[in-house]
């Protein structure tokens, strides 16, 4: 969208939302006296400050996975008063914003009920999901600020029509991944006002130090077919299993990671690969669990509980741990499932890439021996093109 000499918008009667972020940078501590900020968030939070006494009524922050993106926009909605929609992709990241917003914003009121309070002072919570299916019966005038968790999200043409419905809002995505098979988000929400770049993140402690491991096997993806750019997940999980690698990727944990104690994820092209996975772990002496999309809610709260309190060291799945979870202990990752995809690679390496002291996250990438046919690997994100 065009970021021409668009209206400025009021959040509250006779404010204006880049003045507003503005104040409230300039005495955090007043303005959000339960929380501390860090010096990146409040960077990226002035940078956008900027942006929107410009003029701006769309824009977007690109910030790593890791690097405390809900905290920013949760400290943008509670600046700018009025009524914030916080549109998210799934269900737990909804219910993760509403713990933020409650803990670290507590005069904020909090609406997780969703479509319906969109109209209400303080924050509502849903999935654009639910926004999409109740779009007709919520008051789309009344939102002063529309943030979009995950923007990469928007860039479906029925989304990009339902946020063209805020046309009060100011309206801000925040992604670790502005591009995508499909597009990519300054389509939606024009020129970025914030970027943070990964190794510059790693370098400033915001993210640990990450090592990577190349494992080549012998594989012949050449028949695999395609879907929006990436690898169709069934036709490749029929290759990996004909190539057992599941069993390789088994012996490289024990081999490597199990003398030291470190946990991980493992991302499988198929739920039955993982749970192949999972099982090959576990008759190596390795504590392993495989859940997906299918187990139900009380049995995947309860692994990730066990993986937490350190009774699960490897969690094995296919696509289900890519966005909303985040569990410092989790060090190493592992792509078993190969992936064209830039969006689902960084979405997977976030997941370990989270600081604690001493850490060091690891990157397991296995690849097909010749051909790479456009696997994206960690040295390619970081731009260095090398393995050391």
């Amino acid at each position: 969208m065009p970021d021409g000499p668009a209206p400025t918008t009021e959040t509250r009667a006779g404010t204006i939302p880049g003045e507003d972020l503005a104040r409230a940078l300039a005495d955090p501590a007043a303005a959000w006296p339960d929380v501390v900020l860090r010096e990146h968030q409040l960077e990226a939070l002035d940078e956008l400050s900027g942006r929107l006494q410009h003029g701006a009524t769309r824009t977007w922050v690109d910030a790593p996975t890791g690097s405390g993106k809900t905290i920013m926009f949760l400290a943008l909605a509670a600046a700018l008063g009025g009524s914030t929609l916080v549109l998210v992709p799934r269900r737990n990241l909804a219910e993760q914003t509403a713990a933020g917003l409650a803990r670290h914003f507590p005069s904020v009121p909090t609406h997780a009920e969703g479509p319906d309070a969109a109209d209400r002072p303080g924050v509502a919570i849903c999935t654009y999901q639910a926004a999409l299916r109740h779009q007709d019966r919520m008051d789309w005038e009344s939102i002063g600020l529309l943030i979009c968790d995950e923007a990469h999200a928007t860039l479906g043409a029925q989304t990009r029509k339902l946020l063209d419905r805020a046309v009060n809002a100011v309206i801000v995505g925040f992604t670790a991944t502005g591009a995508t098979t499909t597009g990519h988000v300054e389509q939606v929400f024009g020129p970025v006002a914030a970027t943070l770049d990964r190794m510059s993140a790693i370098e400033r402690g915001i993210l640990c130090p990450l090592r990577s491991l190349r494992v080549e096997r012998a594989v012949d993806l050449s028949d695999v077919a395609r879907v929006r750019g990436d690898f169709d997940q069934a036709s490749l999980g029929r290759a990996l299993d004909r190539a057992l690698w599941h069993r390789a990727c088994a012996e490289v944990w024990v081999e490597n990671f199990q003398p030291l104690g470190l946990a991980g994820v493992a991302y499988t092209a198929t739920v039955a690969q993982a749970h192949s996975l999972a099982e090959e772990l576990a008759s190596r002496g390795v504590r392993a669990a495989a859940v997906s999309g299918q187990t139900p809610q009380r049995e995947l709260q309860r692994v990730l509980f066990d993986f937490a309190s350190e009774r699960i060291d490897v969690l094995c799945n296919a696509d289900l741990l890519t966005e909303g979870w985040d569990e410092t202990r989790a060090a190493v990752v592992m792509h078993l499932a190969p992936t064209t995809s830039e969006r689902v690679f960084v979405q997977r390496l976030g997941r370990v890439m989270r600081p604690a002291p001493g850490k060091e996250a690891v990157s397991v990438e296995f690849l097909p021996t010749g051909e790479q046919m456009g696997v994206q690997t960690s040295h390619e994100i970081f731009g260095l093109g090398w393995y050391k």
